[in-house]
């Protein structure tokens, strides 16, 4: 039985891609291989070892090549996307591997390499508390390209690269410790394959501390929330100016406004019901859920992005389900009372028993109390959840 001890993924030029598999294959099978890729637009490579001294191609599918090697270490699988364009970290495979290798043949496309190396936040970022990964810039030094007659100084073009990394990163905000977790192998042939990965394992401190940080800057954010984010007075709604953007901020009162109450209330609205407080609720979901949604989102994410890495879309449908059940459990034991006939009649049960302020008074509550409340346990889950692995 194969056990693959690492899985690895190589980022850069298409060709470049190509010709680094290629050097583990054997001739006839490189040149099969640089055929697949041409005739293919977007195809996804793996390459593994091969016990017998041959290599095997095979294209299970239309997308997939999988590749089998003789001189490719055992243990090891490497994965890349060719002639996709899409971004490394959203390749499908990334999440699957402990590696990304960046190759860079000489001359160097710099530019291209920093676009790439600038994603590696990004990456830490959504893998916060996953398994390390480890980043290698592979300058790759093919002697051929360093021609006996070339004026260029070999040794000074390969170790002004690195330099020429660190100076640009550092010039880019909040990337300046990508600097202490990348390494620099050289690689000239197949032979130097476990030299570059052999790595020191820095990311791994790196990302640890990073993950240590990160929880506690989300832990103080838990803290202070109950004095962002709770009201005690349903009618002041200057607390959420300062925590809200000015267009979620700007819808969330206009629901809240004796306008808006009065839509779902007008005879009109509960017309033929057969109970007049839930055909009020019906009425006022339909026309403001869309506002109400907008708010939790930004009010979730807001407090959340520190230390995401789950599937945020389905964990805020979640999220939407428990506030919309809430929602309609307001008022629930209150006597149902079917629409009059008439208008003039349902004007007077109203100012009898006060239905509709009644429902604005609770509506203001939920959304500035309860509703709140639903995100912050939402949140405390979460803490409880990742404690005893940050």
């Amino acid at each position: 039985m194969n056990i693959d001890f690492r899985k690895l993924l190589i980022v850069g030029q298409s060709q470049d891609k190509i010709n680094f598999i290629k050097e583990f294959l054997f001739q006839s099978s490189a040149m099969k291989f640089e055929e697949i890729c041409r005739k293919k637009e977007d195809i996804f490579i793996e390459l593994r070892h091969y016990s017998s001294y041959e290599c095997k191609i095979e294209c299970n599918s239309e997308d997939t090549v999988k590749i089998f090697s003789f001189w490719f270490p055992a243990g090891i699988i490497l994965k890349a996307d060719i002639n996709i364009g899409k971004r490394w970290i959203d390749s499908f495979t990334v999440d699957s591997c402990d590696m990304v290798l960046f190759l860079c043949s000489y001359p160097w496309k710099t530019e291209e390499l920093l676009d790439n190396l600038h994603m590696i936040p990004e990456h830490l970022y959504k893998n916060i508390s996953c398994q390390p990964i480890q980043y290698s810039v592979i300058r790759w030094v093919d002697n051929q390209r360093f021609g006996a007659t070339d004026i260029i100084n070999p040794e000074k073009v390969i170790s002004e690269l690195p330099i020429d990394i660190c100076k640009n990163l550092e010039q880019s905000f909040n990337t300046q410790f990508i600097v202490s977790i990348l390494e620099y192998p050289i690689y000239s042939s197949r032979h130097d394959f476990f030299k570059v990965i052999s790595t020191s394992g820095k990311t791994f401190t790196v990302l640890t501390e990073e993950s240590k940080k990160r929880f506690e800057k989300w832990q103080q954010m838990i803290i202070d929330f109950p004095s962002k984010y709770f009201c005690e007075h349903p009618d002041y709604l200057g607390l959420y100016a300062c925590n809200l953007p000015f267009e979620m901020w700007d819808g969330f009162e206009k629901i809240q406004s004796p306008k808006a109450f009065k839509k779902v209330t007008l005879f009109e609205s509960v017309n033929g019901c057969r109970d007049i407080m839930q055909q009020f609720k019906n009425k006022y979901y339909q026309c403001y859920n869309k506002t109400i949604f907008n708010v939790v989102d930004e009010i979730y994410k807001e407090n959340v992005k520190e230390i995401c890495f789950w599937d945020l879309e389905q964990d805020i449908l979640q999220l939407h389900l428990e506030i919309e059940k809430k929602y309609y459990e307001i008022l629930k034991h209150i006597k149902k009372v079917p629409c009059p006939n008439t208008k003039r009649e349902y004007q007077t049960i109203l100012h009898k028993n006060k239905y509709d302020i009644t429902f604005n008074k609770k509506i203001k509550e939920f959304l500035q109390s309860d509703m709140m409340h639903i995100i912050y346990e939402h949140i405390i889950k979460k803490q409880t959840i990742l404690k005893p692995f940050i």
